[in-house]
């Protein structure tokens, strides 16, 4: 009987990791309490924004646009639930919503380039390419991660290649060029993380925690004299 008590605890621990196994699968990262507001109100709304991601990655980006939205209503010092909203916003192809709405992610969190290179394609899509040029900079002064630099410098060679055309006349507009350079954004695009600001301090708390940030589609062709 003693010889069976080691395989016997075995398998017990392995049932008591069953719930924390499930649990690393359903979130991709934990986030650090901004330290604003209500330690509870942000549980409650961590709850809120990870099933409206949950419905976003389901294509129902209706239903995640209502609970990314009562996330903030909940509490709205998280960066993440404005995020999160803005790209739902943008692939239901609300442009000018997304673009107020991410770019209030990115002036809660300055220091991470994901939402201001978010902000860059939302601003491509919109054909506002000097303000979409200088998120994308911004997004590269980050330190955006080294696979994602190379499409970022090929979208900022082909706003300012654009930019020059509308200031001096375009010679040979190649809209199939910047096409080109916006789609290959793509892959670039579905795999931004939301890595805590550089001046976080480590969180105190047990939290539930949030998911991430979720991607927003890749810039659509720049068309000729805009």
């Amino acid at each position: 009987m003693n010889r069976r008590l080691p395989q016997a605890l075995l398998f017990l621990i392995c049932l008591a990791l069953l719930p924390v196994q499930a649990q690393e699968q359903e979130y991709n990262e934990s986030k650090l309490f901004p330290k604003r507001g209500k330690y509870l109100d942000w549980i409650e709304a961590n709850k809120l924004n990870n099933q409206g991601v949950r419905y976003a990655r389901q294509g129902n980006y209706k239903s995640a646009v209502e609970l990314f939205r009562r996330a903030i209503q909940r509490y709205s010092h998280d960066y993440a639930y404005y995020e999160n909203l803005g790209a739902a916003l943008h692939n239901s192809g609300n442009l000018e919503r997304a673009e107020s709405t991410t770019e209030m992610a990115a002036q809660m969190s300055p220091r991470r380039w994901g939402p201001w290179y978010n902000l860059g394609i939302i601003l491509t899509k919109e054909h506002q390419y000097a303000r979409a040029l200088k998120a994308l900079n911004k997004a590269k002064a980050l330190h955006a991660p080294a696979s994602k630099t190379a499409g970022i410098n090929k979208l900022i060679v082909a706003l300012e290649k654009k930019l020059r055309e509308n200031d001096n006349g375009p010679a040979a507009p190649n809209q199939s060029e910047v096409q080109a350079e916006a789609d290959s954004e793509n892959e670039a695009n579905s795999s931004i993380s939301s890595s805590p600001a550089q001046n976080s301090s480590p969180n105190p708390y047990t939290t539930i925690p949030a998911v991430s940030p979720l991607p927003v589609p890749p810039a659509t062709s720049v068309e000729k004299g805009n």
